[in-house]
Parts: C-alpha cells; sequence; structure tokens
C-alpha cells in the first residue's frame, strides 16, 4: 500500500500545478506540538526577520515553511521548542530545552582570516600589540659603561560586539615584536595588532641607547587605539626602563616594559669587564630588555619583544 502511494504521488508531482500540503497547516484546533530548531538556522537571520523552520515531534525532515516567534524568545540552533496552533498554522512560543553550546575561543599567533561561526551571537576581541626591542649597547671604555633601556611593552584592547555587526570574515593581524638595537642603536617599535577596523592595538617603542657615561632614558609603552561599537577598553603598555651607571665601569641596562598579557625583560646589570645582550620579552606583548657593556667590553644588542596575539571568543547563548 505505501508503495502504491508512492507511485500515486510520483505521478501528482507531473501535474503542472500540484502542491503536496502540509496537513500542519490544515488544523486550525491542533494541540500544542513539540519540536526543535533547524539546526542549520543562523539565530543572525532572526535578527534580520528571517524565521526559523522546525524539525516537528515524529518527523524524519524539517519543514518547508517558516515559524514566527514571540519574543522574548531567541531561537537557536537544536533548542526543542513549544509551538501552539494559530488559525491554520503555528507559533512558537518558547523554548523547554535549550542546547547549551560552548563559548569558542580562537589564538591567533600570526595574520590570519576569521570566520564567523555558524549561531554566533556576541564576539569578544582582545588585541595585544607587539612588544618594542630593548636598546642595544656600544663598545666601552676602561673604567666606563655603556647600555641600552628596556623597550616598551605593547598596549591591549578589547571589544565585545554583537555578532550581526561584524562581516562574515574579518582581516587579522598580528604585531610582531620589535627587533633589539644593534651595537648603541635604539630598539625597534612593536607591530599593531587589529581585528579588521573593529579594533586595535599599537606597539611598545623600542629602547635607546646610551655610550659611556650617559644615560638612556626609558622608552614609551604602545599605544593603543580602538573603535568601539560595544562595550570595550583599552590598557597602554608598561614603559621600558632607564639604563644607568655607576663607578668603576658598572653598568646596568632596562628592563623591558610589561603589557597586559605579557612580562618585560628583567634588567641586567655588569660587574666589571663584561658584556651582556638584551633578554627577550615575555609572550605575549612583553618589552625586550637592553643590552650593557662595561669596562672595556664589546658591544651587544637589545632583546627583542615578544609578538603580539588576537584573541576572538564566540558566545552561542
Amino acid at each position: 500500500m505505501a508503495d502504491a502511494l508512492g507511485m500515486g504521488e510520483d505521478f501528482l508531482k507531473q501535474i503542472a500545478g500540484y502542491v503536496k500540503r502540509d496537513i500542519r497547516n490544515d488544523k486550525p484546533n491542533a494541540s500544542i506540538v513539540l519540536g526543535s530548531i533547524d539546526y542549520d538556522y543562523d539565530p543572525n537571520d532572526f535578527l534580520g526577520g528571517i524565521m526559523p523552520k522546525v524539525l516537528f515531534d515524529g518527523e524524519q525532515t524539517v519543514s518547508q515553511k517558516r515559524y514566527t516567534v514571540v519574543p522574548p524568545y531567541f531561537p537557536l540552533p537544536g533548542d526543542r521548542v513549544v509551538l501552539i496552533p494559530t488559525g491554520t498554522t503555528f507559533t512558537i512560543i518558547g523554548t523547554v530545552g535549550v542546547v547549551q553550546l560552548q563559548p569558542r575561543t580562537e589564538y591567533f599567533t600570526s595574520s590570519d582570516t576569521w570566520t564567523k561561526p555558524l549561531g554566533a551571537r556576541y564576539v569578544k576581541i582582545e588585541c595585544q600589540g607587539g612588544g618594542g626591542g630593548g636598546g642595544g649597547s656600544a663598545t666601552s671604555s676602561a673604567g666606563n659603561s655603556s647600555a641600552g633601556s628596556g623597550g616598551g611593552g605593547g598596549a591591549y584592547a578589547v571589544v565585545t560586539l554583537t555578532a550581526n555587526s561584524v562581516t562574515s570574515t574579518v582581516s587579522v593581524t598580528v604585531g610582531g615584536g620589535g627587533a633589539g638595537g644593534a651595537a648603541g642603536t635604539t630598539g625597534t617599535a612593536g607591530g599593531t595588532s587589529s581585528f579588521g577596523s573593529y579594533v586595535s592595538a599599537g606597539g611598545g617603542n623600542g629602547g635607546g641607547s646610551r655610550v659611556n657615561g650617559s644615560i638612556a632614558q626609558g622608552s614609551f609603552g604602545g599605544d593603543g587605539s580602538v573603535t568601539f561599537t560595544g562595550e570595550g577598553a583599552v590598557c597602554f603598555g608598561g614603559s621600558g626602563g632607564v639604563s644607568a651607571w655607576s663607578d668603576a665601569g658598572r653598568g646596568i641596562a632596562g628592563a623591558g616594559g610589561s603589557s597586559r598579557l605579557g612580562g618585560g625583560a628583567a634588567a641586567q646589570h655588569t660587574t666589571g669587564n663584561q658584556s651582556i645582550a638584551g633578554k627577550a620579552g615575555r609572550q605575549y606583548g612583553g618589552g625586550g630588555g637592553g643590552a650593557v657593556s662595561s669596562d672595556g667590553g664589546a658591544s651587544n644588542t637589545g632583546g627583542a619583544g615578544a609578538d603580539g596575539v588576537v584573541i576572538v571568543t564566540t558566545y552561542f547563548n
């Protein structure tokens, strides 16, 4: 009998104007029913006025038509929902079992493209700029010293946006750490990290260098810029430490500035005829330390700043 019915329907489909009717639309006195929101439904469509399809309990395929939702319920893929008859159709009035989707966090340690996940509701974006490189040390004269100051820490910025306000793909740029300065030269500034035009955080400045008895000032931390279209905040990077010297040719190199997500390199000092390279900043965005040479020590290179990072957390509920 089932085969015969199937053959009959196949025959009817050949007739112009034939439409298979959904009996659910012809039951004005139907009872309350249960179903599940289509797993392929994008909640961003709801914000644009496109209602979801439903897989009714006891059926094998998702409905062809879409069903109106009564606020304040917000439909999510897979939600178990209650539908009440309204005229010749049904209306979704709420859920009896929300599918709890865990937040998804992505770490970008190199420049790439972010793709918005299906079903996203909110997006939290964190940008950490790269740390500045420490200043290098020149060859010191006898009884004297040469040292570099520390590089500044990168700035940090964070913003939370509604998913429908973010494009489906976004270009992500991760700022690299600045290179340490060579013999007697200033370190390189760290790069800017950004998430499209939504938010960005600048890199720390490079540390300076002093030669034989002069003083290299500490470097500034990274400047930060952020475009707020939601809740957000910005934290400037810490300044790099100043270099110094003392009698008997002892020198002190400046420490790197800290960032929101990374520590600055430690300061270093000499006790005689020595040459010490600067230490690298710590991930993410810490400033590199300065190099130091004393009492006739050879030149040396400042420590590199740490690379930045972009962290994107997507919330579905």
